[in-house]
């Protein structure tokens, strides 16, 4: 049921509209997200990455992070595996928000309510402080990207990564199904690694007032997609989603990790 409160019916765009990016943290990463989509939006993904790479599921030194949202937990808990991280993202508002992070002024969104998850998963007695500088170190660019565009970094010319990670960004400027998948594909190596994170059947996040597009598929769609798009499909997981439905309206998520095996 949609929420009385929402002013808009029409859906926004993520890489064509401005969005508050401290809502969109308050909202869905932060001390005060309720537990169940704190689970799904944080504590599972962290999750999930570490054990992949910490297993030697997915292995590499360069990253490429596409991602919705000015986040940096799930990069946090992969970064002592890689050597370097590309974030690219979409939203101008969200780009200014990363920097603030980056650079470490004062305004920037406190992430260190996920230090406990942290700490769970790798058995690290570090503060999150020091986790972030670790992260800080390795990032090699944060940057504008427009995947509707030939050239989405413009004059950025990232060499191939060994590993792609989304998490609900392909289904937030993909339009429509030809969409999914189209240029992503070009910027990992033959043999790297792809990890999507993202909803079934879902059709709009929201941000404060405001709902925002995301393309809605189903399960056999991401799996087609990927093998007709020259990968290999190493782990695939479902995890339900309980959440308010006037927040986004998803039956599950899934996470995905497949191999590049040929360039189609």
């Amino acid at each position: 049921m949609e929420s009385t409160t929402m002013k808009s019916t029409t859906k926004k765009l993520y890489s064509d509209h401005l969005l508050d990016p401290k809502t969109l943290l308050e909202t869905y990463f932060s001390p005060r997200t309720p537990n169940l989509l704190f689970y799904a939006s944080s504590e599972f993904i962290m999750t999930a990455l570490h054990k992949a790479f910490k297993s030697g599921l997915v292995k590499g030194k360069h990253l490429i992070d596409v991602s919705l949202g000015p986040t940096i937990h799930h990069l946090a808990a992969i970064c002592e595996f890689l050597e370097e991280i590309t974030v690219l993202e979409m939203n101008d508002a969200c780009v200014k928000e990363l920097e603030k992070l980056l650079h470490k002024q004062p305004d920037a969104h406190d992430w260190s309510h996920v230090s406990k998850v942290m700490k769970e998963i790798t058995d690290s007695r570090d503060s999150w402080q020091a986790r972030e500088e670790m992260l800080r170190a390795k990032l090699a660019h944060v940057s504008k990207c427009d995947f509707t565009e030939e050239k989405p970094t413009g004059s950025l010319v990232l060499p191939k990564a060994d590993c792609l990670l989304s998490m609900w960004a392909l289904q937030a400027f993909s339009k429509d199904h030809e969409a999914y998948l189209k240029t992503f594909s070009s910027y990992i190596k033959l043999g790297g690694y792809l990890m999507i994170y993202g909803d079934i059947n879902v059709t709009f996040f929201t941000t404060g007032e405001h709902k925002y597009h995301l393309l809605t598929h189903d399960e056999d769609f991401v799996k087609k997609a990927l093998t007709d798009g020259g990968f290999k499909i190493l782990q695939y997981d479902n995890v339900e989603r309980k959440t308010a439905k006037d927040l986004v309206d998803v039956e599950k998520s899934f996470f995905v990790i497949a191999q590049k095996v040929k360039e189609v």
